[in-house]
């Protein structure tokens, strides 16, 4: 009878687990805090979540690579600007004291009379808006009107630039004044059947020949 043959092990045990205290981190060693066990016991919730809170706020560190890419990132922003600014740095900064020595010294004066102006505009089409049109005698012709704006008056010439900005900034600011006002809660659309015929140039109907 022949003997056995002697088997060997083809895989070994595995390591074993080192310690925490010869472990090594991926973290600086001046941000590893040691925590000892049971020594927070006595604590309340509210200085537990103080100790949590201020040792979040100083475990932020800024490692060199996130340093540089910051660095880097500022740089490009500040190429990125210059090269928007059709003129020099000493000039856009003499152009932003400039504006502030005349916002000091009264240059407040042309936003005033422009808001002036806006309000008596709103002001004078609030009223138009809700003033009940007058009945007008058939047999007597149509008086030109004084107010401008109409639409239909124009004859199929478009509004300049700066005439249409005007009419949407006052169209907004009405819109506003509208909505808040008792009569438009009260009944929505006879404000704005008498809005349209306010603000609608009234054509004579053509007579049919007999």
């Amino acid at each position: 009878m022949q003997p056995k043959a002697t088997r060997f092990r083809t895989k070994a045990h595995d390591r074993a687990v080192q310690s925490a205290a010869k472990r090594q981190f991926a973290v600086q060693e001046n941000q590893v805090e040691h925590v000892e066990i049971g020594s927070g016991k006595d604590l309340t919730a509210t200085e537990v979540l103080e100790t949590l809170s201020s040792t979040e706020a100083g475990l932020k560190p800024v490692t060199p690579k996130r340093g540089e890419r910051m660095l880097k990132h500022a740089k490009l922003l500040e190429k990125v600007e210059a090269s928007r600014l059709p003129y020099s740095k000493s000039h856009a900064r003499r152009l932003k004291r400039k504006a502030k020595e005349e916002l000091a010294g009264g240059g407040l004066s042309d936003i005033q009379s422009a808001i002036a102006a806006m309000e008596s505009n709103l002001q004078a089409s609030a009223e138009e808006t809700f003033a009940e049109p007058s009945k007008n005698d058939p047999s007597k012709p149509p008086a030109k009107s004084r107010n401008t704006g109409l639409i239909g008056e124009g004859k199929g010439v478009p509004l300049s630039q700066t005439k249409r900005k005007n009419a949407l900034k006052l169209e907004r600011m009405r819109h506003s004044m509208v909505i808040a006002n008792s009569h438009f809660k009260a009944n929505p659309f006879q404000v704005i059947r008498t809005h349209a015929q306010n603000t609608l140039v009234k054509h004579a109907t053509p007579t049919l020949p007999s």
